[in-house]
């Protein structure tokens, strides 16, 4: 039998290797910005939260008669349009929240 050899990698090669993230760096070709230093779901979740609040805002606006903008839309002075965009207001500050949890 001939000599038995071992190979070690060194602490870099190991973890770039075989280190999930740099797995998924490679799958993706790039690294993922991420607002306030979170994770990429959290910063998702912050996005969807602020387009949310701002919606659920104009819906409320709309239904309640303070915003008469666009002219033609059906949500003009329509109460059941205040309590949607309330409700869709609130679950946005909710997520943003969540999202701005650590």
């Amino acid at each position: 039998m001939g000599p038995s050899y071992t190979m070690k990698r060194t602490k870099q090669e190991h973890i770039g290797l075989g280190h999930p993230h740099a797995l998924k760096e490679r799958k993706l070709g790039l690294k993922v910005a991420c607002l306030n230093g979170g994770t990429p779901m959290k910063t998702v979740l912050l996005i969807i939260g602020i387009v949310a609040t701002l919606a659920g805002l104009l819906w409320a606006g709309q239904g309640m008669g303070w915003i008469m903008w666009p002219e033609s839309s059906f949500m003009l002075a329509d109460r059941k349009w205040a309590w949607i965009g309330g409700a869709t207001a609130i679950a946005g500050l909710a997520l943003v929240g969540f999202s701005r949890r650590r």
